[in-house]
């Protein structure tokens, strides 16, 4: 009996067993999608081309052949006569009435300075003598001239765009070289002529921006003389001014009868009443809004109070 059944309990150890041991076989995985990469974002749109521009002549030549100078400054004239959209034109007009504005300041600061210059400019034509065309040099780029030079505040005034900018430079060479080309043939080979032309041009062409400011203050004081008069209260003799303005019938000479109003006033009152008629300053922009933006305001932040006044005690050592 007992060894029948150690028997069958032997018999039963190696399924046991075997069935400790034998693992089933897990089932067979989807295999993971293959990789493909993402779709390609097209290329951005390019900006069309920009067109070409044409350098722009402004020459225009009298009788003989020789060149007339416009009677503006000709890097503005060059500037006007480039095609141009009506933002860069907006642009344009804003940033040249601050350098206008930055004129008018600079001739009413320095007015007796500028007084001089213009009556020395009335009579250039007549100077025979290269001396006092070489010293006037001077007091024109300190008192009849804003910086930088016109041509330099075209350049970096970032108006205009590529091909328009190389149209630009390439007008103002053309309109020197035809300009010094013209002043040699009308010349000829007389050195001392030469001597005495080459300043006179020079001394012309720099103080044509300061003597057009000077003349518009000075024609707008001749057009509006009656008014001003009896609003400043000021005093003088003004009967020979008041006979040219009466008679001017040309910018020309209305400008010439506002200078010699200007004369006329006392030297104490011409800048406040010539001042009337400078351009104005154009408004400083706006700050941004922005904190994001460099230069905007910084929110306010509450601070440490301040201790009452006489206690001695400043911000830095009061007791937390």
């Amino acid at each position: 009996m007992n060894r029948a059944l150690v028997l069958a309990v032997l018999s039963t150890v190696p399924a046991v067993a075997s069935a400790q041991v034998v693992t089933p076989v897990p089932p067979k995985s989807t295999p993971a999608p293959a990789w493909t990469p993402p779709p390609v974002a097209p290329p951005a749109p390019q900006p069309p081309a920009e067109p070409d521009v044409p350098t722009p002549n402004i020459v225009k030549l009298d009788a003989a052949g020789f060149v007339i100078w416009p009677d503006k400054p000709y890097e503005i004239v060059v500037f006007e006569a480039l095609p141009i959209d009506a933002q860069q034109r907006q642009t344009w007009e804003a940033k040249l009435k601050e350098r206008r504005a930055q004129l008018d300041d600079l001739i009413l600061r320095n007015l007796g300075e500028a007084l001089s210059i213009r009556e020395s400019l009335y009579g250039i034509d007549a100077v025979d003598d290269w001396g006092p065309l070489v010293k006037l040099a001077t007091p024109l780029n300190n008192f009849f001239a804003v910086k930088p030079p016109l041509d330099q505040f075209v350049r970096t005034s970032q108006i205009l765009r590529a091909k328009q900018l190389n149209a630009f430079n390439d007008g103002v060479k053309h309109f020197k070289a035809q300009s010094t080309d013209s002043l040699m043939r009308r010349i000829g080979n007389d050195q001392a002529k030469l001597m005495v032309e080459k300043p006179r041009e020079a001394a012309k062409e720099r103080a044509l921006e300061g003597m057009l400011a000077f003349d518009r203050m000075t024609t707008a004081l001749a057009d509006n003389w009656a008014s001003v008069k009896a609003s400043t209260g000021v005093s003088g003799d003004f009967a020979a001014a008041e006979a040219m303005v009466a008679s001017a019938k040309d910018p020309a000479a209305k400008a010439a009868a506002g200078f010699a109003l200007l004369k006329a006033i006392p030297a104490e009152r011409r800048a406040e009443v010539l001042g009337a008629f400078r351009t104005p300053m154009p408004p400083a922009p706006k700050p941004p809004s922005d904190p994001a933006i460099e230069g905007a305001p910084l929110p306010k932040t509450p601070g440490t109070p301040l201790p009452p006044a006489g206690t001695g005690v400043s911000p830095a050592n009061t007791p937390k």
